[in-house]
This record gives C-alpha cells, structure tokens and sequence, in this order.
C-alpha cells in the first residue's frame, strides 16, 4: 500500500514574531464598528475554538509593513458546527452504496470501516470524513495508458457522487491534479508518466467569505480506463449561530505582533515583508479535531523583500468573546488519510 499523506494540521500557527507594522490609508469605520466590539458584546457568550499549537512557521520575519487597505471593525455570522451521524449502520449503508455489500464491519480508535475484497471505506468518529479505497487506488503504481480530457472526468466523477449519496451541496469544481512518477531510462534521460487522476470539488463561500483550512473538500481519484478507484470527502455540516464583532485589520496585525497569529510559507531567512492583500475567511479544522464552531479569520498575503510570497492567519474576533480547548493528542492530530491534495 503507498503511504497516505496528512492532511494539513493546521494553517493558523502560532509564531512569536516582532513586527512593526506601518499601513496605508485604512478603510473608513462603519458604524457597527466600535460599538459593537464595545457593549454590544456583553451580551455574547464566547465560542469554542481549539487551541492554536505553539509550534509553527520558522520565520523570523521581524519588519512588516502594509501595502493595502485594511477593513474597519465590524459584525459576521458565527456558524455552528452539526456533528454527524456516525455509527455502523450509517457506515454499512454508505459500503453497500459503494458496492461493499458484504462488507466486514469494525472500528479502530478513529475510525469506522467497512471494508471486502472490492475495496473498503473508512469514515472519521468525530468530523465524519469519508476515505474510499480500492485496491486499484493503494496497489502497486503502473503508468496509465488511457488518460482523458478535464471535462470526462469532471463528468464522471460528478455522476459518481450523485450515484453514491456522496455529493455535498454546494460543491463547486476545483480542478485535476496528476499523481505522477519519474523514471530514469536510457542515456540517463528522465520521462514522467501519470498514474493516478484526482478530481477536486471544493466549497463556494459560505455567507459571502470564502473557506481556508483543510475543508470542505471532496477528491475522487481515476485509474486505468478512467475507472473510478477511491474518493475522499470532508464537509462538515454548519448552522447559523449568531452574528459577533470582528476586529479591524490594524488590531488584527497588533496580533500578529503579538505573536498572535500564524506565518506561513515565508523564506524562514527573510526578515521583511509586505502585506499587499487582507481579507475574512471562514476556518475548517483538520480532520480528527472536533471543531464546535466555523469562526471568521483575517488571511493576509504579501511578498518578503526577496520577492518570496508568505501568508498570515489570524482570528478576527475578539479575544475575550473565545473559549479555547485543546487540541487532540499529537497522534491522533495528525490523522493519516488518503491522498486529498494537501
């Protein structure tokens, strides 16, 4: 079986960083703004939000400076995280739709399975992530020789999802990408050749602000003759909560100088930078992290005076309006799966 890669543990890290930050002209206050990160909160109860790791980006980035308009304070929707149904009778019907009719049927401490001679399906206890393997998809790698087009594909896979309850509403295509392998052949010469097809579906925003973290995802993978050989899908199901204050973007970056925030993909040699975009996001946790709420956070993207791009995220709503719980244990935080692009 090829080892199956992590998934992200987690984007927004926590770095200790000394910055200092300088900004062009910010964007006006709206009159939300102040006053509801003032009394109008007291009558919030704070949400719950895994810890953030104190571990992270190596960078020593030390002097960031802003390029771009930062927004004004203002309110969000928080969203509610619906746990999902996981027990073996929901995971034997989702195997017979997978044509693992006589499946054996078990668990592990993270996991139940259901697996036979055709293949087997593994679905997370706590976020309800969904792995369908076969044997084509963990067997030893042989180049495809029949590769297709984007649009056969993306045909396919949608029909797939359709045919097995495995399509998420809202779920928008993202794009293929190609397991490949290289081989050294005469005179030397190295030739790539394609051995896997995966198809990704992503999630369209939710209230208006697009996802960052390891979801809502789905992946179907294609092996020879286009045939199906496994998918995975992480889509956690939210209700609207209530709305709560953001902070602005300067408060945001006094976080990050705080060291209140995570850097990440930054040259871990380089000491300055410049943030030259700013915007909310909606923050997924990884699989196996049993996240209570869909909270907003600022992701800011800029380039180091080496020209190498690095990414910020922070949270954007107030500190005294979360509640933190630990994360999983190390082992059971970086849960294994199959590939998913990440």
């Amino acid at each position: 079986m090829r080892a199956r890669p992590l998934l992200l543990v987690a984007a927004a890290l926590l770095v200790t960083v000394s910055v200092t930050a300088s900004c062009s002209q910010p964007v006006s206050s709206d009159n939300t703004g102040e006053s509801i990160t003032g009394a109008g909160q007291s009558s919030l109860s704070p949400i719950t939000l895994i810890a953030e790791p104190l571990y992270g980006s190596p960078s020593k980035l030390r002097d960031l400076s802003v390029a771009t308009e930062l927004p004004a304070s203002g309110s969000v929707m928080v969203y509610k995280v619906r746990h999902p149904k996981v027990d073996k009778d929901n995971v034997r019907e989702v195997a017979k739709r997978l044509g693992l009719g006589s499946a054996e049927v078990g668990e592990t401490d993270d996991f139940l399975f259901a697996r036979n001679a055709s293949g087997d399906v593994h679905v997370d206890k706590v976020s309800g992530a969904l792995y369908y393997d076969t044997p084509a998809l963990d067997g030893s790698p042989r180049p495809l020789q029949d590769v297709r087009d984007e649009d056969y594909y993306r045909t396919e896979a949608e029909k797939f999802l359709k045919g097995t309850g495995l399509w998420r509403e809202g779920a928008v295509f993202a794009g293929l990408s190609t397991e490949t392998m290289t081989k050294t052949e005469g005179a030397g010469k190295e030739a790539t050749y394609p051995l896997s097809v995966e198809v990704h579906f992503t999630s369209g925003a939710l209230g208006g602000l697009p996802w960052a973290g390891v979801g809502p995802k789905i992946s179907v993978f294609f092996g020879e003759g286009a045939r199906v050989t496994g998918a995975a899908v992480y889509w956690p199901q939210v209700d609207e909560y209530k709305k709560y204050p953001t902070i602005s973007g300067q408060q945001a970056i006094d976080n990050i100088l705080a060291g209140k925030g995570g850097i990440m993909e930054a040259d871990p040699a380089e000491d300055k930078g410049i943030i030259q975009q700013v915007e909310m996001v909606y923050w997924c946790d990884p699989v196996g992290y049993p996240q209570e709420f869909v909270a907003p956070y600022y992701r800011m993207r800029g380039v180091t005076a080496g020209g190498s791009d690095f990414t910020v995220y922070t949270r954007a709503i107030p500190e005294e309006l979360i509640t933190e719980t630990r994360p999983p244990s190390p082992a059971s935080a970086a849960t294994v799966t199959p590939r998913t692009g990440d």
